[in-house]
Order: structure tokens, then sequence, then C-alpha cells
């Protein structure tokens, strides 16, 4: 054994004994976000001693052996006694810097102190790394100052957290002498499975009869625990033949007002674990024994009961997840016995997206960086015989059943249509009434609301039978004093919408906050009530008003007139149908509701580009956002975004041979080109601009202006942003340094506007494309960012074309793999971490990446898969798309057919979520056209 593995052998014998501090009954350990934790690595007592910084000094000059630089740098204190150690240990080759988390508030003010010499580089060392908070810190205030940071060395690893991957995604060097869990042994934490652990010390003497509903098994057992602190045998069989291969959940919640007090449970994650009859009786136990020793005999008479089997847990990939349908586990890879599940069809969120971080992030705690695995399951619920159970936590099938019965939404809107003839003619409505078992008894309250260019009546009523419920609120939508001129002013009805408010679930007196966690944005009512005040809302209030949860709560208030006390809230489920002259439709986030069979096809090119350019202005500048509810443009924004409608407007005119749309692009180009200054930076008022700006205004000329004109008004744009890239392949905006530089999308765009004014021009532009693919490629393989994927892949089959080069294009294969991925494929949408509240415009941006990696495997390989991620992509866009049955609520429904909405469950129509829609399609007909044969024919 050398001295150098000798001394690292020795190193890690003193860390394994004296280097982890443990918590017990004197010493509390907290973790960065406040968890309590059992250990922690803690190195004072080697750094504070003499044997031990000499053995820590040999080992880290050791690490840094391959480094260039001979300044070493601690950022906070306990790097300190590292740093020193080093200076000590290194023969004399290197200098010391210590970086303060602040400036000092006294005395010299500077925030680094030692020797420093800004022409050396510099290597910061510390004792562990884990998110690399604390790196990206140092090294940001490091570089902020002058100085160049090479990378980081550390003694110990912890693995799979993040901070290694961000580091070296960042093109910095980083060197670590032991992992935390390999060399360390510290341990992945795991326990036995959760149903073992729940067993009870000792059986009762007595079991549970055989033969009954689980639901009542489950009742005997909690009367029994409470009365004698025993848990009955569990019986042999129940009524009916119950499986719970993939775990047993029991839930308590009280009669009066449906509130869960209590849910436990737990997951088999090996179904030959599975006793239903011993799952149900212990998982009641231990919610009896949540609930703790304040629940009495007769507080459980207060309470209803369910019980809920799992099937058998199935592993899965990401784009196997489907939240109308199926439960969810995420279990960590790195420590088992970190996990959490999420229920399908449920309350709070209404997407795949949604439900995934609500098991991996909020109950699992899982990293972004971390191992993980994905298990699906169904869920069979089992409410006590005779009570009533929330129609949320199944599959979306048998929750809502009644809901998809053909014919409903005809008969409800033609009885509308009977009062509404019966009204003009000053009779009573004619035709049959609507029988009560037409709905589900859930079915509360039913809304009318009427349209004609615009919202002419509404009402809800909620006393009756159904036929009574949908002819009182017909006849007070017909008399609503709210739109009597309108009404005058209009030409009668154009559209009847039929809403069945169900399912109603009280929340009582809680925050504004709560409900707004609890409404289903898009899908749910909300009734707000304090003594003789209430008011409704109907689920299209959000929708088409565009604004959020909180809002509509806010809002809720102020239309029922409530200005303080405690008012009481709850929601229902809405299900609503449209009717006009031509036909009956149902409704889903207060548009035409989506089979899933649609897509974004050639056919809505017109469309979409008809609306693209009723956006623009006199000077050919795109409103940025649309007001649907007022007809109103919003012409203040982000000049990014703005631009990259220009460009796609342009593009899609040269692939269709439409000069008229390339046309109408160009006065907005030089509108922008009019206000560079003389640094040639975009400076539009009342627009945010910005590098990105600036780079995305060189990308719309090079596709909308004439040759001579772009090679005369933009080069000096294209020489700017050359000037950002790092020799090593990193772009680096103006002002940023390293450790902090955005490098996802302002990268991403000012490259592919480089590549194509270089193709548009043909004039060389000082780029190393191999350095910066070497560098992004990196980047991906390290940190996977989203942004960077939708970018690069259109970036690089620019960049093959341009060079004549196609291994370039190969990154962008990659890059179409991994989206694919994680593509769902119950609806086209990504598993993205960029749209927390659920999948909107990105999925466009991210197809426009698809059409690229499909394009370049045109030229030269299999695109069949490419070319299937983008016609899903184009099914989800089929839900944003803005179509003639989703208008007919607008004042003015030309003004937004054809646009794309941010998200499903809003109107809001930001311009890049259009041009990135519009660049996609446009990018997917033209790698088909080019995987067509010579001779094919398209319809």
């Amino acid at each position: 054994m050398s001295d150098a593995a000798g001394r690292r052998a020795d190193l890690l014998s003193a860390l394994r004994r004296d280097g982890i501090l443990y918590a017990d009954e004197s010493t509390r350990i907290v973790g960065r976000a406040g968890e309590r934790a059992s250990w922690m690595l803690y190195c004072w007592p080697l750094t504070t001693t003499a044997d031990g910084a000499a053995l820590i000094g040999d080992v880290l000059v050791d690490a840094l052996a391959g480094f260039e630089a001979t300044q070493i740098a601690a950022y906070g204190f306990g790097a300190m006694p590292l740093m020193s150690a080093c200076v000590l240990r290194g023969g004399g080759r290197y200098t010391g810097l210590a970086v303060r988390p602040e400036a000092k508030k006294h005395g010299t003010g500077r925030r680094i102190d030692g020797a420093g010499d800004k022409g050396r580089k510099v290597v910061l060392v510390d004792d562990s790394i884990s998110s690399g908070i604390s790196f990206t810190k140092g090294a940001a205030a490091l570089e902020s100052q002058g100085y160049e940071v090479e990378g980081a060395v550390c003694l110990v690893d912890f693995s799979r957290r993040g901070g290694a991957e961000r580091a070296r995604a960042r093109g910095y060097r980083l060197k670590t002498v032991f992992d935390i869990w390999d060399d360390l042994e510290m341990p992945r934490t795991d326990r036995p499975p959760l149903y073992l652990r729940c067993l009870p010390d000792r059986w009762s003497d007595q079991a549970v009869p055989d033969g009954l509903h689980p639901a009542d098994v489950a009742r005997l057992v909690a009367e029994h625990l409470v009365d004698t602190g025993e848990v009955l045998r569990p019986p042999r069989d129940f009524a009916e033949p119950e499986q719970g291969p993939g775990g047993v959940w029991v839930s308590f919640r009280r009669i009066a007002d449906d509130k869960r007090l209590g849910r436990e449970g737990f997951w088999h994650f090996d179904a030959r674990d599975a006793d239903p009859q011993r799952d149900v009786v212990i998982a009641t136990a231990r919610t009896v024994k949540v609930l703790g020793p304040t629940l009495t005999r007769e507080g459980l008479a207060q309470l209803k009961l369910c019980v809920t089997f799992f099937s058998e847990l199935e592993q899965i990939e990401p784009r196997d997840l489907d939240f109308s349908r199926y439960g969810i586990v995420a279990r960590s890879a790195l420590i088992p016995a970190k996990m959490g599940g999420a229920l399908p069809n449920t309350q709070l969120y209404t997407s795949s997206v949604e439900q995934y971080r609500h098991a991996r992030v909020r109950n699992a705690k899982i990293g972004s960086y971390e191992p993980h695995t994905l298990f699906r399951h169904e869920v069979f619920k089992r409410p006590e015989p005779g009570q009533t159970w929330p129609a949320y936590g199944e599959d979306q099938r048998l929750t809502d059943a009644w809901t998809h019965v053909p014919g409903l939404g005809e008969q409800l809107t033609r009885r509308v249509r009977d009062v509404i003839a019966a009204h003009e003619a000053g009779s009573e409505p004619a035709g049959t009434a609507l029988p009560d078992d037409l709905v589900d008894p859930s079915v509360t309250s039913v809304a009318v609301s009427l349209y004609s260019r615009g919202l002419i009546g509404c009402s809800v009523s909620g006393r009756g039978t159904l036929d009574e419920l949908v002819v009182g609120a017909a006849r007070w939508a017909l008399a609503d004093r709210r739109f009597a001129d309108r009404r005058a002013q209009s030409h009668g009805v154009d559209t009847v919408v039929v809403t069945l408010l169900h399912d109603r679930e009280l929340h009582g007196h809680v925050s504004i906050d709560h409900i707004a966690w609890k409404m289903r944005a898009g899908r749910d009512a909300l009734m707000v009530r304090e003594g003789p005040r209430w008011a409704v809302f109907l689920e299209s209030v959000l929708s088409h008003f565009d604004i959020g949860k909180t809002q509509v709560a806010t809002d809720l208030l102020a239309k029922a007139g409530i200005t303080g006390g405690s008012p009481a809230w709850s929601t229902y489920k809405a299900t609503s149908w449209a009717t006009t002259a031509e036909r009956t439709y149902p409704l889903e986030f207060g548009g035409r509701r989506r089979d899933g069979s649609g897509r974004v096809s050639g056919d809505d090119l017109e469309a979409i580009v008809t609306h693209l350019l009723g956006r623009l202005d006199g000077a050919g500048w795109p409103a940025y956002e649309i007001s649907a509810k007022n007809a109103t443009f919003l012409r203040t924004g982000t000049a990014a975004r703005c631009l990259h409608a220009l460009a796609a407007l342009a593009t899609a005119g040269t692939y269709a041979g439409r000069e008229e749309w390339s046309d109408a692009a160009r006065p907005g180009v030089r509108f922008a080109l009019d206000h560079l200054d003389d640094d040639h930076v975009l400076m539009l008022p009342g627009h945010a601009g910005g590098p990105t700006a600036d780079a995305m205004l060189l990308s719309a000329a090079a596709a909308a202006l004439p040759l001579d004109e772009v090679v005369e008004r933009a080069a000096p744009i294209a020489d700017r942003l050359a000037s950002w890239i790092e020799p090593d392949g990193m772009l680096l905006g103006p002002g940023t340094v390293r450790a902090t530089a955005e490098q996802d999308y302002l990268p991403g765009i000012a490259l592919l506007a480089l590549a194509e004014y270089a193709l548009a021009t043909r004039r060389d532009v000082p780029v190393d494309w191999g350095a910066a693919l070497r560098f992004y490629r990196r980047r991906f393989a390290e940190v996977h960012p989203w942004g960077l994927a939708g970018w690069h892949g259109q970036l690089w089959p620019v960049v093959a074309t341009l060079t004549g080069d196609d291994t370039y294009a190969a990154f962008a294969a990659t890059l179409g793999d991994w989206m694919c991925e994680r593509q769902l494929r119950v609806d086209g949408s990504f598993l993205t971490d960029v749209e927390p509240a659920g999948p909107g415009l990105y999925t466009g941006f991210l197809a426009e990446g698809l059409a690229g990696a499909w394009r370049s495997a045109a030229e030269g390989g299999d695109a069949l898969r490419f070319a299937e991620g983008w016609r899903a992509a184009m099914g989800f866009l089929d839900r944003l798309i803005v179509r003639p049955d989703d208008a007919y609520w607008a004042p003015r429904p030309d003004f937004i057919v054809g646009g794309i909405r941010n998200q499903p469950a809003r109107y809001g129509m930001r311009v890049d979520a259009t041009s990135h829609a519009l660049k996609a399609l446009v990018g997917g007909l033209v790698a088909e056209q080019a995987t067509q044969p010579a001779d094919a024919v398209t319809a």
C-alpha cells in the first residue's frame, strides 16, 4: 500500500470512529430544513487535533494534485480548519482564502480575507457536499470579486443529493474522497414492512365474527380497542371476498360534516405479505392509536368508517402515471424507508404531474436527484353500509360514471330550452318533466347559465325535485337583473349551459388559503355562507376569468357581501353541458371536454396563425397577453416571448408558402431593431428585455428578414452573443458568474439564434460548437434540466446542417429519447419540474425539441419514436387550443379562437403559449414530410 493510500485508509477509520455524531438525550440534531436527524457528519474531533488535522490535510492535498489551482478557499466556519490543514501540509504550494457568508460589519468590511491573488485559480475545500448550497455560495462570492474558481475538493460526498451533480453541470471540477454510504457505511435507513410494525404486542382472546362487511369489522375492532385496550383477532372471512395485495388503509370521518379525523394503513411491496382480514384489523388499530386516548365509545358513535383496499403494486415507468385511474407510491431507492403515496381522482389537484409531486416531494420527501421507484395500484373503497363517502380517491370511471350516461346532457339542456320557449311565448313549459332518477342522488343543486356573446343570465337552484331545480334555475336565469341590459341587446340565447352540483364537501370555518388548497381548479364549484349571506361560484369562473384559486375565494366573499366573521365553505363537484342550435356537448374547464382522440394538426395552422395576426398592433408588435373575458389585449410583458411569436409567424409562412404571414412578421422585428441602444441591447418601452430578448431578436431577424437586412442590422447582435461564450463552451450572460448563471434557457436560445443566423446568412460565427456540445451534453448528463432539453433539441440539428457534421444531431436524439421516456401515455404531456400546477404551455415548447430530434433522425435513423411522441404532444395541445365550441361564453369568440391557453383549466393566453405550439406544429410537419416517400401524397 502506498503512503497516500495508507493515509486515506487511516482517515477512513478515524472518520468511522470519531467523525459521526449521533443524537441522544443530551444531543439534538436538526437538519437544514428543521427536521430531526439521528446522526450527522462531525469532523471537529479530527480537525481540532494535531494528528487529525495533519491526516486530513495530507489526504486533501493528495486529492488536490490534479488541480491547477494554488489557492484554497474555505466558505463557512467548518471549512476553515480544512483550508489551514491543506496550506500547512501542502509543501508551500498553497495559500488560503477565508470566505464569509456576509461581509464583515466592522473592521475592514471584507467578505474575503487572505493573501488573495486574482491571477491564480481557486479551489474550495469543505468537509462534505450534499445539496451544494455552500459550494455555490462560496464560488459565487469569489467569482463576483474576480477570482476564477476551478472547483472543489470535499472529504465526504452525500451522493445523489444534487450538490456534486450541480457543480459538475456548471463546468467545475469536483473531487471527493469518500462516499457517505459506500465508504463510511452509514445505514441507508430501512425498516421491516410496515404491517409487521403495526402488529399488536398481544392479541385479544376474542375474535371478530366471520362474514361481516370490512367497515363493520373496523368498527368492532375500534370499539373493542377503545373499551379494553386490546386488539381483536381477525375474522376468517368477510361477507364478500376482498383482496388487498397492495395494502389496506382505514379512514374515520365525522358524520356531521364529513371531516376526516384520521387515516392510517400500509402498503405491501410484496403481495405475499397481504392478509386482508388481518390487515383491516391492524390498520384500524393503527388509526385508533393515532387518534389518541381522547377517542371514546361515544366519540366513535359520531364517526363513520371506510376501509380502502389497494390492488397489487405494479412497478411502472414515469410515463405510465394516470391520475384519473390509479393511486401511486414513490419509494426511494437510496433510503427505502422514504416512501409516500397519492390517491387518484382526489381533491387538491387535477393532473398526474401534481399527483406525482404530492407523492414524491410532499409525502415521501424524496429529493430531485434521489433515485426512486414508482408503483401504481387500483383503489377499492368500502364505506360503512348506509353511510355516504366523498366521491374522490378512486377510479374516476367509478365515482363519476353516471355523469357519462349517453343522452343525459341532452335531456337536461332540452328541458331548459322548453323553459326558454315558454318564456318567449308567455306560457308554461311544455315537454316531459325530468325524473329524479335521471341523476345521482348526490346532486343537490342545478345551475343554468345563458350566453349570447357573453353571459346574459345565470342562477342556481337548490330546492325541489330535479325538474323543479332545472326549471327554477332556468326561469331565474331569464330574470337575472344583473344582465338585463345585455339580454335586451341580444338576439336571444345562443348557448345554454346546465351544471349539476353534486358530492358536496363541507369544509367548515377554514381560511381562504385552506379552501383554495382544497378546491380543484376548474372542476369544483365553491360556496360560502355566513348567516343569511351566501354566494356560489361555478367551476367555470376560475377558467373563464383566468384567476387563481385564492382569488376565486376572495372574490366570492365580496360577491356574498361577507367582510368579516368566520364564514363556512363548501365545494361541489360540478358537471356541465352546453347546447347550441346545432349540438350538445359536455364541458370541462369551461370549454368542450376532449375525449383524447383529437390533436392539433396541419388543419389548425390557419386558425393559429390568424389568431397571432389578430394580436399585432399598428407597428406589427404582438400583444403579450389576452383577457378573454373582456376581449382586451395586454401590451406590456416580456420582449423575448413576443419576438418568439414573430419568429414563429415567419417560420409558418416559410413552411406553408404564405408570404403574407412572413410579411406580417417583419414590421415587428424591425420595430424591435429600431429600439436597440448603442451597445445593441434591446430597450423596448413597457417590456422586460435582457440577454434573452437580445438572443430572441437575432432568431426572429434570421427567420423573418431578407438576407441583406439580417446581415446589416443583426450582425452586431450576433457578435455580442458570441462574446458570451467561454472557452469551455459555457455561455455566460453579461454580468453573471459561473456559479449562479442561468444555464438552460438563455444558453439554448442564444446558441440556437447564432446557429440560425449563421445558417441564414452563411457567415461564420466565432463559436466552438464542439466545446459547446461537450459542455451542455455534460450538463444534461448530470442534472437533466427540462429547459435545456427543449432548446437543445432544436439547436443541434441546426448545427449539424450548418457544419455538415451529423454527429451534432446525436445529442438531439439523446434528448428526444429522454423526453419520450417522461411523456405521459395518458395525455401526451410531460412529467416536468417546471409546471408545478400541472402541464400546460411547456408541452408545446418541449414538442419543439421533439420535432427537432425527429427531423434529425429523419436524415439518419428510425424516427418512429419521436414521431409518436410529437403526435402525442399535439394531442395534449388539443386540450389547450381554443376551438369555436370552447368560445361560447366569450364576448368576442373570434378574439380567442385559434389561441393556445397557458393551462387546460384557465383561459389565460400568453403569446408564447401560441407561438411555441405553432413552431412545434410546423417543426413536426416539416419532419413528417422529410420521412415520407418521395411519391407519397398527403391529404
